[in-house]
């Protein structure tokens, strides 16, 4: 599902923040390549992780840059947030680095309380769109 307000229609994505948590999101990394690739847009890799104490990032966020790297040709951009709301924590950095596209799971990543989705934080003008991708089941 994509949802896209009034202010990003006709947005082209130059900018994709891909939240990477605790498992590889095959289905999440093959969108981001492709629209890379297609709009020569630029690849946020952000690691969340649930406690400082976690040291490093998750090996789940290393898998994934280096999948990234190996498909494309241009330098992937990585930070790391330590919050347990992971919807407003992705649409915080989104914000900060004037992204245009999130790409997450909607089952784990894009709630934000109750039956509210991370679109119901995003400004009526906004140029974010959120793209919810599931992930592939395992066999």
């Amino acid at each position: 599902m994509l949802t896209a307000k009034p202010g990003s229609i006709d947005t082209r994505p130059r900018v994709i923040v891909i939240p990477i948590r605790d498992f590889l999101p095959q289905r999440k990394l093959e969108w981001g390549i492709l629209l890379a690739r297609r709009y020569r847009a630029q690849v946020h890799l952000l690691a969340i992780q649930k406690n400082d104490n976690e040291e490093g990032l998750p090996q789940a966020f290393l898998k994934a840059y280096h999948q990234l790297r190996e498909s494309l040709h241009h330098p992937i951009e990585v930070s790391s947030v330590t919050r347990h709301d992971l919807a407003r924590a992705t649409l915080s950095y989104a914000e900060l680095i004037m992204a245009d596209l999130i790409l997450l799971n909607p089952a784990t990543e894009s709630g934000i309380g109750g039956s509210r989705h991370i679109s119901d934080l995003l400004r009526r003008d906004s140029k974010i769109q959120v793209l919810d991708l599931e992930p592939y089941k395992n066999n």
